[in-house]
């Protein structure tokens, strides 16, 4: 498993120390099957110099040693029946040879028409030393995975240095269009130099295009506030002298819509400004009264609004920036909440830290909002709430949607 820090999540460093440990613990499992494989090869080797010596004793007229012997063949042995592939074994051209026998270990050397045996079972060259060789290897291998994870953890160090100048290169200034790119040169790794410039190009056509956005929201939400004063004085002024028309339907309509245009004004205004809020509303409070002045739309299309108030809750945003994410909300519901038995259930959920509004939905929950049909509404809540600095997330699952506002 990769190792992971504090937050549970995997890092650069623990995927650098699994790797690096994995490859150094392979490299010296490698070089331990290497060794044992040439101590015996080394141990044959010595057992052949001891038959040839013995070979050359016996040429000269000496005795054996009480571990050597001669045969005339190995069928004493039944290797045959014991071993199908003997015959491969021992080849007739192949001098020298090895094979066990009742628990016995024999190397033997081929003479004229002769075997000379040598019984390698009490004189084991290597058996006695493995014990020693296996200790050394694993007390070498301690120290090696050590290494192994001071190398991954400098390492990754060094690799990630220079994301985190590039961080900083953006952290120390308020916006994109201030980072000069004389810092960015500074970066001396040219891959992560690239990786800066393009994220640079990147961020810095956002920034721009947002920017314009935001002088075009700005100016536009000027520009209806003089119309929209004119408007709502115009309606004050009919209704002080046209009495009858202030209690028509088309006049309610008309001072509604008014009212709704005033709301996305405010809201633009104080989506595009940076005066900072310093206030805080009761959302409980302002929730219902936006919900009051809703009452018609809310009877029109037989919402059903249930509001649960667990604990108070307090945001540090304007009200009608409340009343206008309610009227989206609610705008969204409308035009894509699934009916219930004529209804269309809305369920709000006020706690100390989030509020939450739900609804039953027929949307996939896999699906991306852009793709399921939101209008614009939802875009707008998402960007008042950050700009106060309130979290913003939708959900779809099990047949309802829900938009959740939380204090971060």
């Amino acid at each position: 498993m990769p190792l992971k820090g504090i937050s549970g999540k995997s890092t650069l460093s623990g995927r650098l120390s699994r790797s690096i440990s994995l490859l150094t613990l392979g490299l010296f499992l490698m070089f331990s099957g290497t060794l044992l494989f040439v101590v015996y090869s080394l141990e044959d080797a010595v057992y052949k110099e001891q038959l040839k010596e013995a070979a050359s004793q016996l040429a000269r007229g000496g005795r054996l040693a009480d571990s050597f012997r001669i045969v005339n063949d190995l069928s004493e042995f039944e290797l045959a029946s014991r071993f199908p592939s003997l015959s491969e074994e021992l080849n007739p051209t192949d001098v020298f040879g090895e094979f066990s026998n009742e628990e016995r270990h024999y190397h033997y050397m081929r003479l004229d028409g002769v075997y000379l045996l040598l019984d390698s079972t009490d004189v084991p060259i290597v058996q006695r030393a493995l014990d020693d060789i296996m200790l050394v290897l694993i007390v070498m291998l301690v120290p090696a995975l050590l290494l192994a994870l001071w190398v991954a953890r400098a390492t990754s160090r060094h690799a990630l240095k220079p994301f985190k100048r590039l961080g900083e290169v953006f952290a120390e200034n308020q916006s994109v269009t201030a980072v000069d790119q004389a810092e960015l040169e500074r970066i001396e790794e040219e891959d992560v130099k690239q990786i800066a410039r393009e994220l640079f190009n990147a961020l810095d056509t956002k920034a721009r295009a947002m920017e314009q956005q935001a002088a075009f929201s700005q100016g536009m939400a000027h520009e209806l506030r003089t119309p929209l004063q004119v408007m709502t004085h115009s309606l004050e002024l009919l209704a002080q002298t046209q009495a009858q028309l202030s209690g028509s339907a088309p006049f309610a309509r008309l001072e509604k819509s008014i009212i709704r245009m005033q709301r996305i004004s405010d809201g633009l205004l104080w989506l595009t400004s940076t005066q900072v809020f310093t206030g805080s509303i009761n959302v409980d409070e302002t929730i219902k009264n936006t919900l009051a002045s809703l009452e018609s739309e809310v009877l029109t299309h037989h919402v059903d609004v249930s509001i649960d108030v667990r604990q108070p809750c307090q945001l540090p945003l304007p009200e009608e920036v409340m009343a206008l994410i309610v009227f989206n909300l609610l705008n969204n519901l409308v035009h894509h909440g699934k009916s219930l038995c004529g209804q269309l259930p809305w369920r709000i959920v006020i706690d100390k830290r989030c509020i939450s509004f739900s609804n039953p939905s027929e949307r996939a929950a896999r699906v991306p909002l852009q793709a399921q049909g939101f209008g614009i509404g939802l875009l707008l809540v998402g960007k008042l709430a950050r700009r106060f600095s309130i979290g913003f997330e939708c959900k779809a699952q099990e047949g309802w949607f829900s938009v959740s506002l939380k204090l971060e």
